[in-house]
């Protein structure tokens, strides 16, 4: 019959050394965490305890903890769906954002941030199978024309919204290709041509049409000339 084994004795002298010089090792703190803290830029109203960090420090404040949740229960196709109430780019900044709300998430004082950039790829990746691009469709088109110049991220973004509101968009760019710098300058490592166009594609699908080669020149009053009562520079 096999001994049982007997309990290790706890050597006291070395825990209380542990302790006194555990605050002062690199090994057991967070210099990667930065000094910086986790703080909203206001007071918390009286009727909420809870303002998410992330979500302000996001230049258009979108809802981060809802569409992690959605995506979390694998609800793609809704998390997508609210992703693009405010990000008609999922699939781009899903690569290349410089995720701030990373940098100011509350799990930072714990195991480290949520992957937020990655939940919203995941959500674009698997969410653009089941979310029909016909229900962002504006319901009420308006016999209004717009002219969008740069097929950048401005104006890519732009055309969207525009459509959404009905407006007829047309997106003028000197490059054979939309994107701006995202695909003539960002390399191929960086962010895959195929995630691109997966945006560029959901873009035209809700009427928005593209002219390429344009000549720089152009004026004000030529675009009004001809018909383009509105002019969004995105260049």
């Amino acid at each position: 019959v096999e001994e049982r084994r007997q309990p290790e004795v706890i050597d006291v002298e070395k825990l209380d050394r542990l302790a006194e010089e555990a605050p002062r090792k690199n090994y057991y703190r967070k210099d990667w965490r930065g000094k910086k803290k986790v703080l909203i830029d206001r007071e918390l109203p009286l009727t909420d305890c809870y303002i998410a960090p992330c979500v302000l420090s996001c230049p258009i404040r979108q809802d981060i903890p809802e569409y992690i949740r959605l995506a979390g229960d694998g609800q793609y196709d809704r998390a997508l769906e609210l992703i693009y109430l405010k990000n008609p780019l999922p699939n781009i900044t899903g690569y290349i954002c410089d995720h701030q709300c990373m940098y100011n998430c509350t799990r930072l004082d714990y195991e480290g941030a949520v992957s937020i950039r990655e939940v919203k790829r995941i959500a674009a990746e698997q969410g653009k199978i089941t979310y029909d691009t016909k229900s962002r469709v504006a319901v009420e088109q308006l016999d209004i024309k717009v002219a969008v110049i740069g097929a950048g991220p401005a104006g890519l973004s732009a055309a969207y919204f525009l459509a959404k509101a009905g407006f007829k968009v047309t997106v003028f760019e000197k490059q054979d290709s939309p994107g701006g710098v995202i695909t003539y300058v960002l390399p191929n490592f960086r962010i895959p041509a195929p995630a691109i166009e997966k945006d560029i594609s959901i873009i035209k699908a809700i009427g928005v049409d593209f002219k390429f080669g344009v000549s720089e020149e152009f004026s004000i009053n030529d675009m009004n000339s001809k018909g383009y009562k509105y002019i969004f520079m995105g260049i």
